[in-house]
């Protein structure tokens, strides 16, 4: 029966991989002709202390919302919020000249190519309704897209959806397009997924290195990017998952998994035996990084450097790594107060170039000092009020690519050019929205009521930094990940409707070391939620909450907060906003074990972080918000995606049966196909449309009536806007 099982498994894989290959190779011709741009204005450069390039973006987009808005004095719809940034994953080329970026537009998911010299017209390749997921330069002339394809095989009243991902190579004009491992049709065969790359071996400029599996073993293969065909060169094992190169592209690092993949083993390659020696293993944590993870080559061929969580340090840091003996050489950089969160590196042979890290904005602590002087200049340049990321540069490195974001910049993509300072702007993510709405965001800290000093960020109202008015606090998810200042669209959507939101970083988060997020364990509805109220307090106590007027939202675990401070507290929250919130800890604790194993380190981490089923059921019982529900005298609104994965939905839909049965007021909605994030456009229409009534009727006391009209009116300007248009880049 097993034998049976394994063999049926095996055929529907190779079926269905040879299914999305057909797939495949239709969409290719449909996209043998690229497609012109015809909406293209050429980009204009600006010096570096020309003051008016701050403008530049504001100008254009106030042009356009005058224009299709000439009408219309509410503020901005939650379809004018929620369209999805315009670019993604946009790239320079190697000699600068060039970028080839992922487009979103009414006319589908686009694949763009730009001269920045303006000398070549852009152009495009249309994917359709198909996910184009990034691009790459591999040479000048030539690069690769890689993108998913679904497949959906219906069988009596079962539909299965299936899903792969591939990589298209072609010049820069999109002729002479090949799909990488075409000529594999074994591998092809073998592999849904297709579309890693480890590296893009800048001494060979004909091959990059992929992973891909064979017999069941992750190997690393030599792919030429002219023809497709493709070499293994390293065999991997069952267990391998992903594979680090040196400078020069040669396999240096395996890292293997067990069966559930919560602990990791990393090898080194031996050059002269060809063996491979084993140089750490160790837990890999939700929400942390491992012990020893790659991050970037070095010049030596026998060191890497690492992103390091060590057992007797409490902070990431950046180390140097020996190959030959798995020890540290050095470190390389550490944050005096938070953790290092990447390796910032050249995306060619991936040589390490600085350590990035978060303290309330984005920062890089850069290997060069000069390059360290231009950064300085253009966070100072930006007002020091945004987030400032290098996302890639030109060979010689004379242009860089700079992506900037902050509260009231939904974000915008520059080109600085390094020998003459100079800056262009090259095109704005979310046109749509009017700058002008967006609110400042301002860093506070605070006590704890134990005395522990914690950060937290109070979004404003754009017309409103020091006057009272209804708050919004908004603890985060995970818990272990962090709050930073950064355009944040949920915060920005409610401050430009007259709310002030605040994020407080509560002890459990990440990025502040080991010991902050572990001072979180056992402390899910006691001391994490002692900290949000807290801040809450700390609010009120500076006079900038209108009548305490106070609703508690939240995703994931700030979903569980959210319901755990309407239950605690019920005397300062009006009301509560769960979205894929935890409702019963005893029920999700099941969850985990059913899906991940009782011996598993992510069942581990969650009986660590949250309680132990048995040994502490009394205690999760009373902080359970489902169990309590009789201590829930606000309004409660709740939403679930019903093919969330992480949290089921079943603990939204317990909850409101739960809250109904004992007379509650709940709202409750679901979202159809939607999982644990990434929803689409038209749920997050929905979601913020909906969301904004609730607020409304129990923080503004606008009553139900007046609120209902609201909505019909914006909904009814939402329908009248065509999608949105293919906008010119400037």
């Amino acid at each position: 029966m097993l034998v049976a099982g394994a063999v049926l498994h095996a055929s529907l894989h190779y079926y269905v991989a040879n299914a999305l290959e057909r797939e495949n190779r239709a969409l290719l011709a449909r996209l043998a002709n690229p497609e012109p741009m015809t909406d293209f204005e050429p980009f204009v450069s600006f010096p570096l202390d020309d003051r008016k390039i701050l403008n530049a973006f504001q100008a254009e987009r106030d042009a356009r919302f005058r224009a299709r808005h000439a009408s219309y004095v509410r503020p901005q719809s939650a379809y004018e919020f929620a369209q999805k940034p315009l670019f993604e994953n946009v790239r320079l080329s190697p000699n600068g000249r060039y970028l080839a970026a992922v487009q979103r537009s009414n006319k589908g998911n686009l694949a763009v190519i730009f001269d920045l010299d303006g000398v070549i017209p852009p152009h495009h390749l249309n994917f359709g309704d198909l996910s184009v997921d990034w691009v790459a330069w591999v040479r000048e002339d030539r690069v690769l897209i890689g993108y998913s394809l679904y497949l959906v095989i219906e069988f009596a009243q079962y539909k299965f959806v299936f899903g792969g991902s591939r990589v298209l190579a072609m010049n820069r004009d999109g002729s002479n397009q090949v799909r990488l491992f075409g000529g594999e049709p074994a591998v092809t065969g073998s592999n849904f997924n297709l579309a890693t790359v480890t590296h893009l071996l800048p001494d060979d400029p004909s091959h990059i290195l992929m992973p891909a599996f064979e017999d069941e073993k992750l190997g690393l293969w030599r792919v030429n990017i002219d023809d497709g065909g493709a070499d293994l060169i390293q065999a991997g094992t069952n267990r391998t998952g992903a594979w680090f190169a040196d400078r020069r592209g040669r396999p240096r690092v395996r890292i293997d998994s067990n069966k559930r993949g919560d602990y990791l083993r990393l090898y080194a390659l031996n050059d002269r035996t060809g063996d491979w020696t084993e140089i750490s293993s160790g837990p890999f944590r939700p929400h942390r990084t491992p012990n020893i993870w790659p991050a970037a080559t070095s010049d030596d061929i026998n060191a890497i450097y690492v992103l390091a969580n060590t057992d007797d340090e409490d902070r990431v840091s950046i180390k140097l790594l020996d190959l030959k003996s798995g020890a540290f050489i050095e470190t390389i950089y550490g944050h005096p107060t938070v953790d290092v969160s990447s390796a910032v590196v050249d995306t060619r042979d991936g040589s390490y170039l600085g350590a990035l890290y978060l303290e309330d904005f984005y920062d890089v602590e850069f290997k060069d000092k000069q390059m360290q002087a231009h950064y300085e200049g253009l966070k100072r340049f930006f007002g020091g009020t945004a987030n400032v990321v290098i996302q890639n540069a030109s060979l010689e490195r004379e242009r860089f690519l700079v992506y900037v974001d902050g509260p009231q910049d939904p974000g915008d993509y520059y080109i600085y050019d390094y020998g003459r300072r100079h800056i262009t702007p090259l095109f704005t993510l979310r046109p749509q929205i009017d700058r002008a709405i967006l609110g400042p965001v301002e860093k506070i800290t605070y006590q704890a009521r134990d005395g522990l000093l914690l950060t937290a960020y109070l979004t404003h109202p754009n017309d409103n930094e020091t006057g009272p008015a209804p708050l919004i606090v908004m603890p985060h998810g995970g818990p272990e990940q962090r709050d930073m200042i950064a355009f944040n669209l949920h915060a920005q959507y409610f401050a430009s409707r007259g709310f002030r939101v605040l994020q407080p970083n509560f002890r459990g988060s990440s990025g502040y070391g080991k010991a902050f997020a572990e001072a979180g364990y056992g402390q899910w509805g006691r001391k994490m939620q002692d900290d949000v109220d807290d801040a809450v307090h700390h609010v009120i106590g500076i006079g900038l909450v209108e009548d305490e007027r106070i609703c508690i939202a939240g995703f994931s675990y700030g979903g569980y907060a959210a319901l755990t401070g309407a239950m605690r507290s019920p005397e300062l929250y009006r009301c509560a906003v769960s979205v894929a919130g935890v409702s019963d800890l005893i029920e999700f604790l099941r969850y985990v074990r059913e899906e991940d194993g009782a011996d598993s380190k992510s069942y581990d981490y969650w009986v660590k972080a949250i309680g132990h089923p048995h040994d502490d059921r009394e205690t999760l019982k009373e902080i359970s918000p489902r169990l309590n529900v009789d201590k829930i005298i606000a309004p409660v609104f709740l939403a679930h995606g019903d093919a969330d994965q992480t949290v089921p939905v079943e603990q939204s839909r317990a909850m409101r049966d739960a809250l109904e049965r004992s007379g509650g007021n709940v709202t409750y909605m679901e979202l159809e196909k939607a999982g644990h994030g990434g929803w689409s456009f038209k749920h997050e229409v929905n979601y913020l449309n909906a969301v904004e009534v609730f607020l409304t009727e129990h923080l503004k006391d606008l009553g139900p009536a007046t609120t209902a009209s609201l909505k019909t009116e914006e909904l009814q300007h939402a329908e009248r806007l065509s999608a949105p248009a293919s906008h010119a880049a400037h």
